[in-house]
């Protein structure tokens, strides 16, 4: 749901995000998603704490996906996603393209993401809306 950014030359699959997305890593590199292993640990928000927290990679599914999203962003920031996958954003909580599918796949209530939506990003190691 955050840090995310994938480059022209993506491939045409994904299990949530496209190849060449971009994951800020705990020590706060940046790493493509593709290059990351069990046991690395990433950094993530958690929004109920309002705080980052590092979290440790437990399993890597590479399933294939055919069903991506393109999202463009005021900021000129695109990211390729499922259509499941669910982002967070400003007073409606968690959304996604595709609200029943991302329930009937991960059980997660979500609603529909709409243009004009704004969604959490970081600017300066911190969560800015």
């Amino acid at each position: 749901m955050i840090f995310f950014n994938t480059p022209a030359g993506r491939a045409p699959w994904a299990h949530c995000f496209a190849e060449g997305s971009k994951v800020i890593m705990a020590d706060r590199t940046i790493e493509n998603i593709e290059n990351l292993n069990v046991g690395d640990t990433i950094l993530n928000y958690n929004f109920d704490k309002k705080k980052f927290e590092k979290n440790r990679i437990l399993k890597i599914e590479k399933a294939q996906e055919n069903n991506l999203i393109e999202i463009v962003f005021e900021n000129y920031i695109i990211i390729v996603s499922t259509e499941d996958h669910p982002y967070y954003v400003k007073d409606k909580g968690l959304c996604s393209f595709n609200p029943v599918l991302t329930f009937n796949k991960y059980g997660i209530k979500t609603k529909k993401l709409e243009v004009y939506d704004y969604c959490f990003f970081v600017k300066n190691k911190k969560v800015k809306k």
